[in-house]
């Protein structure tokens, strides 16, 4: 059996994140266990992932789902939080600039666009 690094084992771990990121921002939400499922990764794998995204607030929960006839805690969904990050597009041009500010969800914030282009 091959013996896995420790930096392997950090590039892992960075890709399991990305895979929960790039899962939730799909689906828009989902519970731990609905992520530990399509994810294949462990109930307890999924669940320090997902805590550690919830510390860095780039997850939040939502309200928990009350299912009729299940017994137990309810789901409590997980999704992005908008304010978690912040990208900024830039587009330059021969005739002018656009710029414009996206929170963590893709919802566009603000909007540059020159009054005069091409001065």
């Amino acid at each position: 059996m091959a013996s896995v690094g420790g930096s392997n084992l950090a590039g892992i771990a960075q890709y399991n994140e990305r895979l929960v990121l790039q899962l939730i921002r799909r689906a828009q939400s989902l519970t731990k266990a609905d992520i530990a499922r399509i994810t294949h990764l462990s109930a307890q794998t999924a669940s320090v992932i997902i805590n550690r995204l919830l510390a860095e607030k780039l997850l939040c929960k939502q309200k928990p789902r009350h299912e009729v006839g299940k017994v137990g805690q309810p789901a409590i969904p997980i999704s992005l939080n908008p304010s978690g990050a912040y990208s900024l597009g830039v587009k330059i041009g021969r005739r002018g600039l656009d710029a414009v500010l996206i929170n963590f969800t893709g919802g566009i914030l603000r909007r540059w666009v020159p009054l005069h282009k091409g001065t």
